[in-house]
């Protein structure tokens, strides 16, 4: 049993998952490699595939919650608010480094803008933001 189905058969709210951020601290792609490797087993490039694989898959895997607890499970996906500002890009990072200085975890400022990213799924007045579609 997932965290998730626990919290919607115990609880009578809503969930939202926050998917993963993007991350920018590249250097590290050579510590998990193997096995995250290229198909010329060199280090990957950007954790950005393995973080869209990964925000794939958890969508993926509750969709099936979605067909029970329809309306009450959605995701939300903030990874255009630390989309990298044109410092940034000229730096070539994958994120705003003035809201994640350390290209991983965001800062007091990163943290206020997740939290308006989040609110505004919230607030939504049908409660849905991007609701885990049901096959």
């Amino acid at each position: 049993r997932t965290i998730g189905q626990y919290l919607l058969e115990e609880v009578k709210g809503r969930i939202i998952f926050v998917e993963l951020l993007s991350r920018g601290d590249v250097f590290r792609t050579k510590d998990i490699c193997p096995p995250r490797c290229d198909a010329n087993g060199k280090p990957l490039p950007s954790f950005m595939p393995s973080i869209n694989e990964v925000n794939t898959a958890m969508r993926d895997n509750m969709s099936r919650l979605t067909r029970k607890y329809r309306g009450r499970i959605s995701t939300v996906n903030c990874n255009h608010a630390f989309a990298p500002d044109e410092a940034s890009m000229a730096r070539r990072e994958e994120v705003n480094t003035a809201l994640m200085p350390d290209s991983l975890h965001p800062n007091a400022d990163g943290h206020h803008v997740l939290a308006q990213c989040v609110m505004k799924c919230v607030e939504k007045e049908d409660g849905i933001c991007a609701p885990v579609v049901a096959p």
